[in-house]
């Protein structure tokens, strides 16, 4: 088996400027999307792998990693390549699919410039470097990956049928609630007439202690806008009539004035629950706090995006929130899980948010004016519970779904690991990724053993940042510990095998009261650059520039740069901001042991870091 260069063995070539797309074409068109769209004419009558060079999508690098498979005749959208094997029997062009759709964040995304506009150039993927098997060896890796592939579609499209099953479980059972189908009326139920008397009587007094405005008289509801039929003893109300609703405060880092608050945003926002990792701070007067402020109780709701998705706030502590979320508190005592569920059936029958159908836009306005059925308190409670437990049975169903999907998906992946990673080879020096994790960690040993501060902690950071910063796939497997991202497991694998191989003895020294790890070359260390140099070939001059970063660096320094890339990379991955404040905050969130780091040094290293290009890659999903 040998290594090649794209450009070597294929010809690349950039999609046409003059093709048009049509309406129902005879041939293939194929963009940066993951559907084909079509053409009357084609460019193309081969095999071919098809990459983006520009991100149509304007996320970063979402659709360059999208990589497609076409053959037979097809025309190629203009900013996209086509990469052509020039000899079939040599590389076949399906297998070349595989490879780079499997190794496309060392082999394409690592070739990828800019922030906003990502772009790649054909000279660039000319120098994509890949191992080229027998071709029974690349046909027997894509009839395998074919048939995986088949077995995951049939497994995922049961999973979908049974998607669409739940859904319409859940809209049943939510249908049948709101028409009072679901538990049995109780004549002794205090009348809804008599609840509205004291919502009614409790906005009057508002207003006359000055917390409220003058508010109109209830919404008139006619015959016509009513939904569906509901039991005589309920009403029709809108929600204006029973809640206080206003959206929160526009975010404007500018505005300073205040003190600073932990705010919501969309972003921590979902269905029945708050993802409240990498909450931000932001300055609130003291007379926006109670228009700004989220109490226990009040239910949350979307004005935009996912429009109608809701949220009961149901912890004891107050919070802030943004202008595109709506807080709805309730002026009498009502049942707010029996409102939460009205805007989930709202949402699934697509009476908010619906293709044509529904509400577009919950603006102010739009909200006060939703109409829902309104049973007794009594019933609302009684329809709440009995909903619960058919949820639960619901989410039972659901999570078992989710299992087989991600079982699937990982079998897959693991199918396609396999073939692509452990093909058979020519030559007698294959190793497996505990060795070559050996011979990394030995060469970094060999250039920096000498040091004052050398230790097992420096040498795991800087391969932490090997991993993820360099993209050099050793299957690490980092933990968020007191001292930054830390493999315990690989580590104790690493020192046997370095003094298996007598390159290192390990040790313990005390200094100043502090343990710390110390290496002692052995007699075949000798050894050792040699076979870095041969297993690491392509990413030698990577590996020595990072570190030339660390050389004579402490391992508070690296510990903190460490984590503080893992903290950038989680925060990248969730769609986060990534100031500098907010990278301090998540890095001193990350354990109490971070509390003795000064956010003055932590600036530092991050300027160090930006100065340096030691950032992860904002592709990060």
């Amino acid at each position: 088996m040998e290594k090649f260069t794209l450009g070597e063995v294929c010809t690349i070539i950039k999609g046409s400027t003059g093709i048009k797309k049509a309406i129902a074409g005879d041939y293939p068109l194929v963009v940066t999307a993951e559907e084909r769209l079509s053409s009357n004419e084609y460019q193309f009558d081969t095999k071919a792998v098809c990459i983006p060079l520009v991100s149509s999508t304007g996320h970063g690098h979402a659709s360059l990693k999208r990589i497609h498979y076409q053959e037979g005749k097809f025309a190629l959208g203009n900013i996209l390549a086509a990469v052509i094997p020039n000899d079939e029997k040599q590389l076949n062009a399906e297998f070349l699919y595989y490879y780079l759709s499997f190794y496309k964040d060392s082999k394409i995304v690592s070739l990828m410039k800019g922030a906003a506009n990502v772009s790649l150039t054909i000279n660039s993927i000319k120098t994509i470097i890949i191992e080229i098997p027998d071709i029974k060896v690349q046909e027997k890796i894509i009839e395998t990956i074919k048939n995986a592939k088949c077995k995951s579609n049939l497994i995922n499209n049961k999973c979908f049928e049974q998607e669409l099953l739940i859904e319409s479980l859940k809209k049943s059972i939510l249908f049948d609630a709101v028409q009072g189908k679901l538990v049995p009326q109780d004549p002794s139920d205090e009348p809804v007439s008599a609840l509205l008397k004291r919502i009614q009587a409790e906005k009057e007094q508002l207003f006359k202690d000055g917390k409220i405005k003058k508010e109109k008289s209830r919404i008139s509801i006619t015959e016509d806008e009513k939904l569906f039929e509901i039991p005589k003893h309920w009403e029709w109300i809108s929600l204006g009539d029973i809640f206080q609703h206003n959206t929160g405060k526009a975010l404007n880092s500018s505005n300073n004035i205040g003190k600073k608050y932990r705010y919501i945003t969309t972003s921590n926002l979902y269905w029945n629950k708050f993802e409240l990792d990498g909450l931000r701070d932001m300055y609130f007067g003291d007379s926006e706090m109670e228009k700004y402020t989220i109490k226990k109780g009040d239910l949350l709701v979307l004005e935009g995006g996912d429009i109608g998705r809701a949220a009961i706030w149901n912890y004891d502590y107050n919070i802030c929130f943004q202008n595109h979320i709506h807080r709805l508190r309730p002026y009498d005592n009502i049942c707010i899980k029996f409102f939460y569920y009205l805007f989930l059936l709202y949402k699934l029958a697509g009476f908010i948010g619906g293709r044509g159908i529904g509400i577009q836009s919950l603006s102010s306005n739009a909200i006060h004016r939703i109409i829902f059925p309104f049973p007794p308190l009594a019933e609302q409670q009684r329809i709440v519970n009995k909903i619960d437990k058919l949820m639960e049975f619901i989410e039972t169903l659901e999570k078992n779904n989710n299992l087989v999907k991600e079982r699937a998906y990982n079998l897959l992946k693991s199918i396609e690991e396999k073939s692509l990673t452990k093909y058979p080879r020519n030559d007698n020096n294959i190793i497996d990724a505990k060795e070559k994790r050996a011979i990394l960690s030995a060469e970094i040993i060999s250039q920096l053993y000498k040091e004052q501060y050398f230790g097992a902690i420096k040498l795991e950071k800087i391969m932490y940042l090997c991993e993820t910063h360099l993209k050099i796939n050793l299957r690490g497997d980092y933990k968020q510990k007191a001292a930054g991202p830390h493999d315990a497991q690989s580590r104790y694998e690493v020192e046997d095998i370095l003094k298996n191989k007598k390159w290192f003895s390990v040790h313990k020294e005390q200094k100043s009261n502090i343990e710390v790890t110390k290496y002692t070359p052995l007699e075949k260390s000798n050894e050792i650059s040699e076979i870095f140099n041969k297993v690491f070939s392509a990413e030698v001059t990577e590996i020595n520039n990072l570190l030339e970063l660390f050389r004579g660096k402490n391992s508070d320094f690296c510990e903190s740069i460490a984590t503080l890339y893992a903290v950038w990379i989680n925060r990248l991955s969730k769609n986060l901001s990534c100031s500098d404040n907010d990278l301090i905050l998540d890095f001193k969130a990350w354990s109490k042991q971070k509390a003795r780091f000064y956010d003055s040094d932590l600036q530092d290293r991050i300027l160090f870091m930006r100065r340096k290009n030691l950032i992860p890659d904002s592709n990060i999903k």
